[in-house]
C-alpha cells in the first residue's frame, strides 16, 4: 500500500507544475529550464524529493526516493524495483481510466543503458487537455536511491525524443535532488556537487 501511495502523490506532482524560474541549461538540441522542487520527504518519509524542467518542448521530473528501504541494489536487479515499475505505470492507466489522458498506448517495458546506467524504460502516447502527448518513464538504482524521470514531450523536438530524454539523463543522472533548504548549494545539472 505505501508503494501505491508513493507512487499516486509522485504521479500527482506531475499534473500540477510548478512555477519558480530557477536557471536554464541546454541538453541537445533544447534548453530546459529548472522550474521547481519539491520536498515529499518532510510529511511522507521515504517519499524524497522531486526536481521539475520545462521547455517549449515538454517538461521533465526527475525524483529522487528510497521508497521506504535503505538496502537498494544499484542497478535493476532488486526485485522491488519491479513493484515500483509496475505502481508507476499503473498509475498512468489511472489516469486513462479517470478520462485525464485519453487514448492511451503503453510500450513494452525496455533496459536502456544511459551512461552506463541501465534503465526500465517504458513509453506512453496519449490525448491530454486536446493535444498529444508522447511521455517516457525512466527508472533505476543508483547510489542506493531510486532514480525516476518521467518526459513528457507536447511537440516534436529538433532531434528524436529518444535522443534528448537520453542526453538530458546522461547530463543530470549524477546531480542529487536536493532538498529544499539546500537549493542555494545544489549544483547545476551534471555538475559536481559543492564541497
Amino acid at each position: 500500500m505505501r508503494v501505491v501511495a508513493l507512487v499516486a502523490c509522485l504521479c500527482l506532482s506531475i499534473l500540477q507544475p510548478v512555477r519558480a524560474d530557477l536557471g536554464a541549461a541546454a541538453y541537445g538540441d533544447i534548453e530546459w529550464t529548472e522550474a521547481g522542487l519539491k520536498d515529499f520527504e518532510k510529511d511522507n518519509p521515504g517519499f524524497g524529493y522531486s526536481q521539475s524542467y520545462q521547455s517549449s518542448a515538454g517538461w521533465i521530473t526527475k525524483y529522487s526516493f528510497t521508497g521506504g528501504y535503505r538496502d537498494w541494489q544499484d542497478g535493476l536487479h532488486d526485485p522491488r524495483l519491479q513493484q515500483f515499475l509496475d505502481e508507476a505505470i499503473r498509475a498512468v492507466r489511472i489516469h486513462a481510466e479517470q478520462g485525464a489522458y485519453l487514448d492511451l498506448d503503453v510500450s513494452p517495458v525496455k533496459t536502456r543503458n544511459i551512461a552506463g546506467i541501465p534503465y526500465h524504460h517504458v513509453d506512453f502516447r496519449y490525448t491530454a487537455n486536446g493535444a498529444l502527448m508522447h511521455s517516457s518513464l525512466y527508472l533505476t538504482v543508483k547510489d542506493g536511491l531510486l532514480l525516476k524521470y518521467r518526459i513528457s514531450y507536447q511537440s516534436e523536438p529538433p532531434s528524436s525524443r529518444d535522443e534528448v530524454s537520453a542526453n538530458f539523463i546522461a547530463r543530470t543522472q549524477g546531480a542529487p535532488v536536493s532538498p529544499p533548504d539546500k537549493v542555494a548549494k545544489r549544483p547545476a545539472p551534471g555538475g559536481r556537487p559543492p564541497p
